[in-house]
C-alpha cells in the first residue's frame, strides 16, 4: 500500500480514537495537544515501513538525523553540547539496524506497535500511546495483518 493510503486509513482510525476523546475525556483540547495528536498519527500511520528502505518514513528519518547532525555540530562547536548530535547519530544507527530486517517481519506486528509507542506513555500519556497504537494498527490492517501479534 503507499504512503498516501496508509495516511487516509491512519486518519479514519485516528478519527475514531479522537472521537473516543470526547466520550471519555482523557485530555483537554488545546493547540499543543492536537498538534501532539496530528504528529502521532503522521508519524504511526507510516511507522511501520521503517524496515523498507524506500519507504518514505525513512528517507524522513535519513533527512532529519543528517540535518541533526549538522545542527549537532554545529551545537557543539559553539555550545559543546553534544545530544543532539548523540540522538541524530542513535536514530541513524537505528535505521540501519531496521533496514535489516525483512519487510513486512517483525515490524509489522502489533507487538513491534507497542513497543515503538511505549515511550509516549512516558513522554506525553496513555491516550497519546493509545492514538499511536491506533494509527500503527490502521497500517497493518492496510496491509491485511489482521492478526499478526509477532
Amino acid at each position: 500500500m503507499e504512503s498516501r493510503n496508509h495516511l487516509f486509513f491512519g486518519l479514519l482510525f485516528f478519527l475514531l480514537a479522537l472521537s473516543a476523546n470526547f466520550k471519555f475525556h482523557f485530555i483537554i483540547f488545546n493547540w499543543l495537544n492536537i498538534f501532539i495528536c496530528v504528529l502521532i498519527f503522521l508519524i504511526y500511520s507510516l511507522l511501520p515501513d521503517i524496515d523498507h528502505r524506500n519507504s518514505n518514513i525513512t528517507w524522513i528519518f535519513i533527512d532529519l538525523s543528517i540535518l541533526g547532525l549538522i545542527v549537532g555540530v554545529i551545537e557543539y562547536l559553539y555550545f559543546h553540547s553534544f545530544e543532539l548530535l548523540i540522538f541524530s547519530f542513535a536514530i541513524l544507527v537505528l535505521l540501519l539496524i531496521f533496514s535489516g530486517f525483512s519487510h513486512r517481519g517483525i515490524i509489522h506486528s502489533l507487538f513491534s506497535g507497542i513497543l515503538f509507542s511505549l515511550p509516549l506513555i512516558f513522554s506525553f500519556g496513555w491516550f497519546y500511546f493509545f492514538v499511536a497504537l491506533v494509527c500503527w494498527y490502521s497500517h497493518l490492517l492496510g496491509d491485511g495483518y489482521l492478526f499478526k501479534v509477532f
